[in-house]
């Protein structure tokens, strides 16, 4: 058989004095259905909320419904004009836009980086030769010769791995 255990509710609203809500909750994760509540109190001046380290206290400024004033016909008409024009950026006329068609814009192809070479590394001047291919070596008996750079392998290149710094 299974027990029921009570669990704490994770926000409770108590209503103070006239215009003012008590809103008490368990945990700051859960901040967004507390501004939801609030939103939802139409005629509160001020909340306090209560959360396990802080209490605050908020005021509420009442929301007054803005009047529009009265367009005129020439104002109206330049409305109507620039409404009629095609979008920025695009060969759309605005009304077209609105309305939308039937067909799909087609995404852009992201774009991809290029394959990089099908040769590992990138050639360079040799440094040991300075391109030249060959070397001077000065053999045992002290009499100076030139041979093959044991670097390029006499190919005055070589390849360097990496991006050079």
């Amino acid at each position: 058989m299974k027990s029921l255990t009570e669990s704490p509710a994770i926000l409770t609203v108590h209503a103070g004095s006239p215009g003012q809500y008590i809103l008490r909750t368990t945990d700051l994760r859960h901040r967004p259905l507390v501004v939801a509540v609030t939103k939802l109190l139409a005629d509160a001046s001020s909340f306090v909320v209560i959360t396990p380290s802080d209490i605050k206290v908020f005021t509420a400024e009442p929301q007054e419904e803005t009047h529009v004033p009265e367009i005129d016909a020439e104002t109206k008409s330049a409305i109507d004009a620039e409404e009629v024009r095609s979008v920025p950026g695009t060969d759309i006329p605005a009304e077209m836009d609105d309305e939308g068609s039937t067909e799909e814009p087609v995404p852009a192809k992201p774009r991809r980086r290029a394959k990089p070479a099908s040769v590992a590394g990138h050639d360079e001047k040799c440094g040991r030769c300075s391109g030249a291919g060959r070397i001077a070596i000065a053999l045992d008996n002290g009499v100076a010769s030139d041979a093959a750079c044991p670097i390029c392998k006499g190919s005055g290149v070589m390849v360097r791995y990496g991006n050079r710094r």
